[in-house]
């Protein structure tokens, strides 16, 4: 994205990242935890993929320590999916919020005004930045989902029959844009609930973050529909919750975008000020 608060904020945040000595211990401190759980969600992928009943190798040896160790891999995963996923989408939204504060306590705000640029660019510019300056956590959550996602799907899976993968890998396909979509509509929601602090509305934050926990309950809610829906047997039924969920989706992601770029505008941003400015009428080439 070519723009100059993209940039900006780019260069700002990952300065931040990156001077945070408290951001530099958790990451530490949670490779202990975050690692095994990685390696397990990867290896669940690879296994459902491969077709390997999970069954047959839990139950050979049931008080052994193949057993053992594949229960506390289990716990692992699903407690790290809780934890990343709530830690890394506070300090998404921290930082997105920030991002636009932050110009408010230095004193920059009236500056960025005085550059010209719209409140559209100032708040995609702001948004896809801090999308981007936390891409490794989310892969990271992106990459539990998955496991999570084809553990339940290889515990599940009729073994009678041949083992589809085409279904697994919609099923993935479709946690990867989950999880995508709904940190991008945080992050705008975020954006714009920090702009509201310019513009002196405090309703409109509280808002936009309600709209973000709704938005994540009503995407778990999704998702376990679409996966019972598989299990049931019910391709058709699975393939349109699918379909219509991610239609809205993608309408509540624009809408986040729109919602941001509102609150930029009732901050200030791309106003008659701004405009005359990046627009200078002279009246020097007139005649005496």
């Amino acid at each position: 994205m070519k723009s100059p608060v993209y940039a900006a904020e780019r260069r700002s945040q990952t300065h931040t990242l990156q001077t945070n000595r408290s951001g530099t211990l958790w990451i530490w401190v949670a490779a202990l935890m975050l690692g095994p759980a990685l390696l397990t969600a990867l290896g669940l992928v690879v296994a459902a993929v491969l077709g390997v009943n999970l069954d047959d190798l839990l139950q050979a040896d049931p008080e052994g320590v193949w057993f053992r160790l594949t229960n506390a891999a289990s716990t692992l995963l699903l407690a790290m999916n809780i934890a990343q996923g709530l830690v890394v989408g506070m300090v998404s939204m921290a930082l997105a919020v920030e991002s636009v504060r932050r110009e408010q306590r230095q004193q920059t705000w009236d500056l960025l005004l005085l550059t010209g640029q719209t409140a559209r660019a100032i708040a995609r510019g702001k948004i896809f930045a801090s999308f981007r300056t936390l891409r490794g956590d989310f892969w990271s959550v992106v990459i539990l989902r998955l496991g999570l996602m084809a553990g339940a799907f290889a515990l599940n899976r009729p073994y009678e029959a041949t083992p589809d993968v085409v279904y697994l890998l919609f099923l993935l396909g479709l946690t990867v844009a989950w999880s995508l979509i709904d940190t991008f509509i945080g992050i705008g929601c975020a954006v714009g609930a920090g702009a509201t602090s310019i513009a002196k509305r405090p309703l409109w934050g509280m808002a936009l973050v309600v709209v973000r926990v709704v938005v994540v309950l009503a995407g778990v809610v999704w998702m376990l529909t679409v996966f019972g829906a598989w299990l049931s047997g019910s391709p058709a039924l699975m393939l349109g919750m699918a379909a219509l969920g991610m239609g809205v989706l993608g309408l509540v992601a624009y809408l986040s975008v729109l919602a941001a770029e509102g609150c930029m505008r009732a901050a200030g941003a791309g106003g008659r000020l701004s405009q005359t400015i990046s627009q200078p009428r002279t009246i020097f080439s007139r005649k005496p």
